[in-house]
């Protein structure tokens, strides 16, 4: 075969097809361009889920007359000019390839009129020749882009329904809102307005502006540790999310979809969120440029870091520790007077989980002697918002926030108006933990009934002591004393091969819990001695069960540190006591009072929830005693 050069129709189309897959991908790199030209406002407009037409209108600087035919060549931009400025990149776009695929399978009208220069107006498509001509308008530009893909039957076919791909647009567009808060965003459908975003003070108050109240109570995070900016929003474990609820990442304010990450916020809800479950947060991660590289991906949709292995750690404990701090803050200020800041529990409320709009979270993780830390936001902030009463003004990079103006907007934006400074309004549940609650009884030998001065809770049995007990036994294993007790006469356990090899390789491991256990032949094992708190566990069932667990753990790819984590959880499981085990009184109370005590008390190791609530409001309703 011969060797040619591709035409230059062919070139374009060709990387058209890298950059444009669809209409949400046209809008995307359009309302991109939008933000870095400094826009406070962009308005959308799409036709046919935008296959026929988008229109991006926005405020920004403008484009020079002179310019404008540069703006559809190939790779020309006024966001890099120098190879190293690739290490620094701070733009959401650089490459300049934008408006050039565009137009190659599109037809283009681009109107741009700069502050105090002359405006114009460019026509380009597949088919036809780039024409510019002056044009008076308001400073900014607008783009429209018709007839996507007509040019190119291939690609169109592949394109969804309608109602699919204006999905996928509206999925862009609430990533990019939520990443700048401050923004005015709207998004028409031919008649319908789909979205109608005002400036808000912060991410918490956009968030419930975009999603409404159905993501239930937030715990809010920010911090910064080792030079890395971790912040954002987290929804508690146990609440009810919508099926299409998923973690929304962005990094150095670009939307990105990134393994590392998700892997660190999965790591971070061990054994608080079931088993394919997805944890909902709202992630945003701040580096140095030079730390990431967002130029590994034709649709600057994933991102490599220098120091992966760094940023997984400091994002998981930033995020553990915000999970961790759950009614801690509301015991502490309760006891010594002060306002407490509780963690709402799964509240029953008409047969629902529920309950966020009582709840004013603003938990953010402190550590001393360390940097806090907020998520990037672009300039123009103080156009769309005043500065919180109580923040401080400081000097600050491009995009950066204090800590407690986060805090503060966050307050401000749930629509009470509290100062960042002021006192926090008490969560639903900070009375779980501020004071005792009173047992009842046992309901079906599963459930423990209880009253506190806000209504009855109900505590599954089985899941609270498996809390206690887990975290009992791995305090005990991080000090290396492990209540160990020998067994009077030694259990044999007979397993299958594949069983057997993995024990043999894990042998070490078992014996770092506190199990004492040596090969007795080809497949048997002979078991010593257990922790104590395992008297009366059937073992044999314990260990087929471990096992299991850890062939599902290596299949995952789980890390070797998991492993002892693994043996503790199954431990705690088989320990504790069970539906259907009857509790004296004095057990119940005991129980309760040790679930007060235990870290994270509010889900099993399973992620299932340790405990519901329902207010005694809630009961007045069912017997209609409330007028």
């Amino acid at each position: 075969m011969a060797i040619r050069v591709l035409s230059d129709g062919l070139i374009n189309r060709i990387a058209a097809g890298e950059v444009v897959e669809r209409p949400a991908s046209v809008v995307k790199e359009l309302v991109e361009n939008s933000l870095d030209a400094g826009a406070t406002r962009i308005d959308v407009y799409l036709e046919g889920g935008g296959i026929g037409r988008i229109r991006v209108t926005d405020n920004g600087c403008g484009i020079p007359f002179a310019e404008l035919p540069l703006a559809f060549a190939r790779h020309a931009t006024s966001k890099l000019a120098r190879f190293e400025e690739l290490e620094g990149i701070a733009t959401l776009g650089f490459r300049g390839e934008a408006l050039a695929s565009i137009a190659a399978v599109a037809q283009v009208r681009l109107a741009s009129q700069p502050a105090g220069g002359e405006g114009g107006e460019v026509i380009v498509g597949p088919d036809t020749p780039l024409s510019v001509r002056p044009v008076a308008r308001p400073q900014g530009s607008e783009v429209e882009v018709a007839d996507l893909f007509a040019r190119v039957p291939v690609r169109r076919k592949f394109l969804k329904h309608e109602r699919t791909e204006l999905q996928h647009a509206l999925d862009g567009l609430t990533r990019l809102a939520l990443a700048r808060p401050e923004l005015r965003l709207t998004l028409r459908h031919h008649q319908r307005c789909l979205l109608d975003l005002s400036p808000q003070r912060g991410v918490v108050e956009r968030l419930r502006a975009v999603k409404g109240d159905r993501l239930g109570p937030l715990l809010e995070f920010g911090e910064e540790i080792d030079g890395v900016g971790v912040a954002g929003v987290v929804a508690l474990p146990g609440s009810d999310l919508p099926a299409a609820a998923a973690s929304l990442l962005f990094v150095n304010g670009r939307p990105v979809h990134d393994r590392l990450l998700t892997h660190a916020i999965r790591q971070a809800h061990e054994t608080l969120v079931m088993r394919h479950r997805t944890p909902f947060v709202i992630l945003f991660v701040e580096v140095q440029p030079g730390e990431v590289d967002v130029n590994v991906h034709p649709a600057k949709a994933e991102v490599r870091f220098r120091e992966p292995g760094r940023i997984h750690n400091v994002v998981a404990s930033v995020v553990r520790d915000c999970l961790g701090s759950w009614g801690r803050e509301a015991e502490g200020e309760a006891a010594g007077g002060g306002s407490a800041g509780g963690p709402p529990l799964a509240t029953s409320h008409g047969g629902q989980s529920v309950a966020a709009a009582e709840v004013q979270s603003d938990y953010p993780s402190e550590r001393a002697g360390e940097t806090t830390w907020s998520p990037r936001h672009p300039p123009g902030l103080q156009g769309g918002a005043a500065p919180v009463a109580g923040s401080p003004v400081v000097a600050r990079r491009p995009y950066g926030l204090t800590l407690e103006a986060w805090r503060g907007q966050a307050v401000g934006g749930a629509g009470e108006g509290v100062p960042s400074g002021g006192p926090e309004p008490p969560g639903p549940f900070a009375s779980l933990f501020a004071r005792q609650l009173t047992p009842l009884g046992q309901l079906h030998r599963t459930y423990l009934l209880a009253a506190d001065g806000e209504g009855l809770v109900l505590v599954d049995q089985h899941a609270a002591h498996e809390r206690i007990l887990y975290h009992r036994l791995k305090a005990q294993h991080e000090r290396g004393s492990a209540e160990v007790q020998g067994l009077l006469f030694p259990e044999t356990v007979e397993l299958d091969a594949a069983e057997a090899v993995l024990l043999e390789d894990h042998l070490d491991a078992f014996r770092g819990v506190g199990l004492d256990i040596d090969p007795f032949g080809d497949r048997t094992f002979t078991i010593r001695a257990t922790p104590a708190l395992m008297k009366g566990v059937d073992l044999a069932a314990y260990l087929r069960r471990a096992l299991l667990e850890l062939a599902r753990l290596e299949g995952e790819g789980g890390p070797p540190s998991a492993v002892a984590d693994q043996l503790l959880f199954t431990m705690a499981c088989r320990s504790a006591v069970r539906a259907g085990d009857f509790l004296a009184p004095p057990e119940i109370e005991a129980l309760l009072a040790d679930l007060r005590d235990a870290p994270l008390p509010f889900t099993c190791e399973h992620g299932r929830p340790t405990l519901i609530r329902i207010s005694t409001a809630e009961i007045e309703r069912r017997f209609k005693r409330q007028v």
